[in-house]
């Protein structure tokens, strides 16, 4: 494994804090940042007098000068540890998010920042809590943490979720009804046609059963009329239903416990995110959203509200083997990571064409949902390039 290389990121305004750091502090200071003059009889520091500003003064006052400091801030990832992120061709999407958090580890102690990790699938992940600390190891520990959960299959599945993000699944498609309606998917909704293809890495070449780890396809059209409906219940917050599920998720989760498939009356699969956001409400910082976002985009409106005093930058995962189909016409046979439902398709270049259409669709939604909170989405497809993550902060609009 090749040395985790360090990026450069920014927060989109002034930290607060005496923790001294490199980022633009609103605190006053030994920092080099001029705000104003003040009396030496008010602020009794000698070394900062400055004898011109005294002398061209209106008063006989001695003056100083007042600095602001630069100061450190905490950085934090929330990881989506669900089924869909142990897909990939080559290397599953977490073993990437692995390298990611190690580099964010390393960047973030070069320049005095600490820096943290929480984790979600259909519940919060208690067990991968780590707080924000300064530590040189820290990245080291995260990432191990993520690449033991992926090796260990130690993540929960929904069959409800695959469905409900209507999207298909790994190809990062927008799982749109009827994307793939007329691909002939085997006489289901079209979404599942586009979305379980994701998962033929190698397909196209042997004709089998390549997909063995499709991100998040549709299972069927009754799994994603069905979560919908449990959306809808969960957005209105004010069930007895949604109270209870949530306090089983939160008991499961204080005992480091997570069901393999969401039990009957579950919420959804937004309440993870949604239970690890609520620990950052309110606090300053930059956060991390780390996941391939093959569920509904609704959900985030609720968790972008709880991080509105952080800096958030989604980071999108996806593996080629989602976003491009392969090139041989075959008969695949595929299986769903999140719902385990398996299904067979024949790749044409119809379907193909419709695959590659509903990826650009899937990623134009995504585009489209954070600019309207004033947010520009970061991509990793196939590996973590920290240049990339570098231009990503200088190039934005801050």
């Amino acid at each position: 494994m090749d040395a985790p290389r360090e990026f450069h990121y920014r927060l989109p305004g002034r930290v607060s804090g005496q923790r001294p750091g490199s980022h633009p502090g609103s605190s006053i200071g030994a920092g080099q940042e001029f705000v104003t003059h003040m009396s030496l009889y008010d602020r009794p520091d000698p070394r900062r007098l400055d004898l011109r500003a005294s002398l061209r003064g209106f008063t006989d006052d001695w003056l100083v000068r007042v600095n602001r400091q630069r100061a450190g801030a905490a950085v934090r990832a929330i990881v989506d540890v669900s089924a869909s992120m142990t897909f990939g061709g080559a290397r599953p999407k977490l073993h990437v998010v692995a390298d990611f958090v190690e580099a964010l580890g390393l960047s973030a102690f070069r320049v005095g920042d600490a820096v943290g990790m929480m984790a979600f699938d259909e519940c919060e992940r208690a067990d991968l809590f780590m707080p924000a600390r300064l530590s040189r190891g820290m990245g080291s520990v995260m990432s191990a943490a993520l690449r033991a959960v992926c090796d260990a299959g130690d993540v929960a599945g929904t069959s409800d979720v695959a469905g409900a993000s209507g999207a298909a699944g790994a190809s990062g498609a927008a799982g749109t009804s009827g994307a793939a309606g007329t691909s002939g998917a085997a006489g289901t909704s079209g979404a599942a046609g586009t979305s379980g293809a994701a998962g033929t890495s190698g397909a196209a070449g042997t004709g089998s059963a390549a997909g063995t780890g499709s991100a998040a396809g549709t299972g069927s059209a009754a799994g994603t009329g069905s979560v919908t409906a449990s959306t809808s219940v969960c957005d209105g917050g004010a069930t007895q239903a949604a109270r209870g599920a949530r306090g089983a998720r939160a008991s499961r989760a204080a005992h480091g416990q997570h069901a393999s498939r969401a039990p009957p009356g579950d919420i959804g699969f937004g309440d993870g995110l949604e239970d690890a956001a609520s620990h950052l409400a309110g606090q300053q910082g930059l956060v991390f959203l780390i996941s391939d976002f093959h569920w509904p985009l609704e959900r985030l409106d609720i968790v972008l509200d709880l991080l509105a005093h952080a800096g958030v930058v989604p980071v999108v995962v996806w593996d080629p083997a989602e976003t491009e189909p392969p090139t041989h016409n075959a008969l695949a046979s595929l299986r769903d990571a999140e719902s385990g439902a398996r299904r067979t398709l024949w790749l044409r270049p119809r379907l193909r064409q419709e695959w590659r259409q509903a990826v650009a669709r899937r990623r134009a939604e995504i585009d489209s949902f954070f600019a309207s909170h004033s947010i520009r989405p970061f991509y990793v497809e196939g590996a973590f390039n920290a240049d990339a993550l570098s231009r990503h902060f200088f190039e934005a609009d801050l």
